[in-house]
């Protein structure tokens, strides 16, 4: 057996992580994850979704992710990932990252529902993710939905003729074709 010294095996260590590429981390992060959820069990998976900002090294040269600091604030870069977890199993099952500049939670809904393998699931999500786009691509894949939705004259509520006052229960029924 031959000895190294710790910085001669770090170098090496060093060298051979960058002959891994990105895109093998996602492939075995959601072959693991997409096996967990097809492995029988739950017929009908519970699936959240949300964003989350994530702060990544300052790198003034990425514009897509880099803020300049403001009011005495370090500069910072910000990226912006919108993760798929099941409910039942406890595991992220997708996730989509974004640079913070070119964020877009409803692209980023679609691409993760219309990817997923799970033949049928109930996906919850908040109201950054309300749009009637996003209600029709969780309804062609056969899934259900419940995604909060806005208060005032932003949102889908202020088309709806609803009761006024009071809690309600009311079913609505709408093309989304």
């Amino acid at each position: 057996m031959i000895y190294l010294p710790v910085h001669l095996r770090h170098l090496l260590f060093v060298q051979q992580r960058t002959k891994l590429k990105p895109e093998a981390f996602e492939a075995v992060f959601k072959s693991f994850s997409q096996n967990l959820c097809l492995d029988g069990g739950i017929d009908f998976p519970v699936l959240a979704i949300d964003g989350s900002d994530i702060q990544i090294p300052t790198n003034p040269d990425d514009a897509s992710s880099y803020f300049p600091g403001a009011n005495g604030q370090k500069d910072y870069n910000l990226l912006h990932m919108n993760a798929l977890y099941n409910l039942d199993r406890h595991i992220y099952v997708d996730a989509v990252i974004q640079n913070r500049r070119n964020w877009n939670e409803h692209e980023a809904f679609v691409s993760l529902v219309d990817k997923s393998k799970i033949p049928k699931a109930l996906v919850i999500a908040d109201r950054g993710y309300e749009s009637y786009n996003n209600m029709a691509h969780v309804q062609e894949k056969g899934w259900c939905f419940l995604i909060r939705i806005k208060d005032g004259k932003t949102g889908i509520k202020d088309g709806l003729d609803l009761p006024t006052e009071g809690a309600f229960d009311t079913d609505i029924h709408i093309n989304l074709a």
